[in-house]
């Protein structure tokens, strides 16, 4: 929950919408660092189920065609969300073959650093220093990254990107 951007409320909306009945928010959040392993390796293994099924489907094993885009967890347009998503969807599928998340804080690091003390070993998610604006082009350049390394090339791109990002994604996978 903390690493989307949702909290207990939003994830009964969500459970209910699905017709599973909410739970309660003090056991969310007991469990969510358990719930939360588990899900992102379910997502991991759906993906790379999902980028082979879209290279067999397009009629290469290794070459897919794929859209890009990225979200934020803050609204309107200005460039200073501290997390982004972003994800490739294949043509052939529509399913997502790849996503990518960043963020630039972390709050156990932030109370431990307002105490002055050391945090103890957790699962971090702060993995951005830098612009936000810059997420975007990142995480498209992680998936393709990521792609690459399962094997998976990027025959095409699709997406809106500014001519910087289309610049950057380019420059730092070689195989797109």
């Amino acid at each position: 929950m903390d690493h989307s951007g949702i909290g207990p409320t939003h994830v009964n909306f969500f459970l209910t919408t699905m017709n599973i009945p909410p739970v309660d928010p003090k056991l969310l959040r007991r469990h969510e660092g358990t719930m939360g392993t588990v899900v992102e390796k379910l997502a991991t293994e759906s993906c790379q189920t999902c980028a082979k099924e879209e290279g067999r489907l397009s009629g290469s094993d290794n070459a897919i065609c794929m859209s890009f885009d990225c979200g934020w967890q803050k609204r309107g347009k200005a460039m200073n969300s501290l997390t982004a998503c972003g994800h490739g969807m294949g043509e052939q599928t529509g399913k997502v073959v790849a996503y990518s998340m960043k963020s630039k804080r972390c709050d156990l690091c932030e109370k431990y650093k307002r105490l002055g003390k050391t945090p103890p070993p957790h699962d971090c998610r702060q993995n951005w220093s830098k612009s936000s604006k810059a997420m975007e082009a990142d995480t498209a350049a992680d998936i393709g990254r990521d792609l690459q390394a399962a094997g998976i090339q990027i025959q095409t791109l699709v997406g809106e990107f500014h001519n910087d990002s289309l610049l950057f994604i380019v420059s730092h996978t070689l195989s797109i």
